[in-house]
């Protein structure tokens, strides 16, 4: 509300808000992993889902992300099981592209890719599906002689940075790999062993042109929020997507 009262913003996004009941909202995006769509298929604490598959009724699009990754066969019996749950609900398929290997806690390097090719590294990271990054380094052509997983938003320690170190040392590892999430976390550490980031961004690669629509529709009803001082109320007319 205070973006809007003072920065006029016209559109508030919340990442992760989809059970936020609470809060008024035009249109509902859920991300569905297509590696790992639901998991086990149960509800918190037996399982990853915060809800029962049938609260999808509520969303107004969906994005599959590491489409890729998956079969053709997984990927229509996830859009059959969208439609029967959400009817005809637009459904748009992404994939998680690599567009860069960057150093971490050094000079400033940024290479290709390509660069991983033939490549030994020791992998590392604590997301929610680590799959899918050790996926995309075995597409990328690099060696993986061990991938160590942590926990999903993982605050590391001296402690594992110098194990994974040390077990990069014991594979012959020529250098340690990770993502931009994790290394974000890792204070510009210098280590023993060269440390890279795999630089990834999000591309639509079908059903872009009905996910758009959806979103057009709804900014073409906003309106634009009333212009207030500096510091003024925070009562806006911001709404959430």
């Amino acid at each position: 509300m205070a973006a809007v009262a003072r920065d006029g913003a016209q559109v508030v996004v919340l990442d992760d808000g989809f059970q936020h009941w609470r809060l008024a909202r035009d249109l509902d995006l859920v991300c569905i992993d297509a590696l790992d769509p639901f998991g086990n298929g149960r509800m918190l604490p037996a399982g990853p889902l915060r809800e029962p598959l049938s609260a999808l009724a509520r969303a107004s699009a969906f994005l599959l992300t590491r489409t890729d990754l998956a079969d053709a066969e997984t990927l229509g019996t996830l859009r059959a099981r969208l439609k029967a749950v959400a009817g005809d609900r637009p459904v748009a398929e992404s994939v998680h592209r690599p567009v860069a290997v960057v150093a971490v806690g050094g000079p400033p390097r940024e290479l290709p890719p390509e660069w991983l090719k033939g490549r030994t590294v020791y992998a590392f990271c604590g997301i929610g599906n680590p799959r899918g990054f050790e996926r995309t380094l075995a597409a990328l052509g690099a060696t993986v002689a061990q991938c160590r997983r942590f926990p999903d938003h993982h605050v590391y320690t001296a402690e594992d940075l110098r194990r994974v170190v040390a077990h990069a040392r014991e594979f012959m590892a020529e250098a340690l790999l990770t993502t931009e999430k994790d290394a974000a976390k890792l204070g510009g550490a210098e280590l023993a062993v060269p440390l890279y980031a795999l630089r990834v961004e999000l591309e639509v690669v079908r059903g872009g042109e009905a996910l758009e629509s959806a979103l057009s529709g709804v900014l073409a009803k906003a309106e634009p929020p009333a212009a207030e001082p500096v510091g003024g109320g925070a009562e806006g007319g911001g709404r959430a997507v």
